[in-house]
């Protein structure tokens, strides 16, 4: 069963890579050359092959993770590495890795491309979830 470490570190990989909104990349290929913030997700969890499969869409996502019961308070997913963080809004959705110190890795924006980020300072995160099929026993 993949790790919380092994989606994180597999996210790591795509850092400097640039954010495209919509962008599918082919969830085979092991260095794709963008990603938005949904697909980022379900390629780092169909190549470390996560079961149930991770959908496209980071509302999909939020929907998938509820429906498996995994949905976590913010806080703890903060300082849970690997935990996904959500931002379900009427402005827009998102998803980001928490790497469990603080920080994210995520396709934020075309702005900012694939990358580290405070998961604190000036987000909003709307809900919080461990991956359904991630071990997240420890290191």
């Amino acid at each position: 069963m993949p790790t919380d470490q092994d989606i994180m570190k597999r996210c790591e990989l795509l850092k400097g890579k640039p954010y495209i909104f919509g962008y599918e990349v082919d969830l085979d290929d092991p260095f794709p050359e963008a990603a938005d913030c949904s697909e980022l997700v379900q390629w780092a969890c169909h190549q470390e092959g996560v079961d149930p499969e991770m959908p496209d869409g980071a509302i999909y996502q939020y929907r998938h993770c509820r429906n498996h019961d995994a949905l976590i308070p913010i806080p703890l997913a903060i300082k849970t590495a690997g935990a996904l963080l959500f931002r379900i809004s009427p402005a827009g959705n998102h998803v980001a890795v928490s790497k469990g110190d603080g920080t994210t890795i995520e396709a934020r924006g075309k702005d900012y491309g694939i990358g580290n980020f405070s998961a604190t300072k000036g987000r909003s995160w709307t809900a919080a979830a461990l991956i359904p099929g991630v071990d997240y026993g420890g290191d």
